[in-house]
């Protein structure tokens, strides 16, 4: 099981860290604004931009599959998910999760 991270009162930062985006590409326009806004707030974390993937994958169903082979490069720090059909994504992530990797 994970170990329970305790609250912090210090501004998070995320210099050294390297994330990884997974966007879907139904509803373009409003994904990328989502997308720019993200990697405004990751900068302003001091995250290096050079320090940031995208991946774009076709809808909700793909989201899964692009974080999992993500998760298993081993070459993110963290991972972030999200497009119009979002909880699509949260309900895959959470099946996934509860049936196949707590067998």
């Amino acid at each position: 099981m994970t170990e329970r991270m305790e609250p912090s009162n210090e501004a998070p930062r995320g210099d050294g860290l390297r994330i990884g985006l997974v966007l879907t590409q139904f509803n373009k326009g409003h994904s990328e604004n989502m997308r720019l806004a993200c990697i405004e707030r990751l900068i302003a974390l001091d995250v290096d931009p050079d320090d940031i993937e995208t991946v774009r994958v076709p809808g909700a169903l793909e989201a899964p599959f692009a974080l999992q082979l993500m998760a298993e490069s081993g070459d993110f720090d963290a991972l972030i998910a999200w497009g119009p059909s979002f909880v699509v994504i949260l309900t895959t992530l959470r099946w996934y999760r509860t049936n196949l990797l707590e067998e």
